[in-house]
């Protein structure tokens, strides 16, 4: 189980990737992927307990690691196939 703490975090950085995600497809505000960047990466920073414990949960059920897109972020996607796959292409 996740605390109200963690629950609370988790939010910020769903929020956020889902954010940078339709600025990377809709090729709009490079202010605004600045910020959630920082948000997301300061997740990072803040809470690195919590994303392991995400990225173990994650690979328990053959999911993309949150960790794993997060740390993909610090690389700016080039083309339309890593933008839709986050770095993974």
């Amino acid at each position: 189980m996740l605390s109200l703490a963690e629950r609370e975090k988790l939010g910020v950085l769903v929020n956020n990737l889902s954010i940078y995600a339709m600025q990377l497809l809709t090729h709009r505000g490079d202010e605004v992927t600045t910020r959630v960047t920082y948000n997301i990466l300061n997740v990072k920073k803040e809470e690195p307990e919590l994303l392991q414990r995400l990225h173990e949960l994650a690979g328990e059920q053959n999911d993309e690691s949150p960790l794993r897109v997060v740390e993909d972020l610090s690389r700016r996607p080039a083309d339309m196939v890593q933008i839709i796959w986050l770095g993974d292409a």
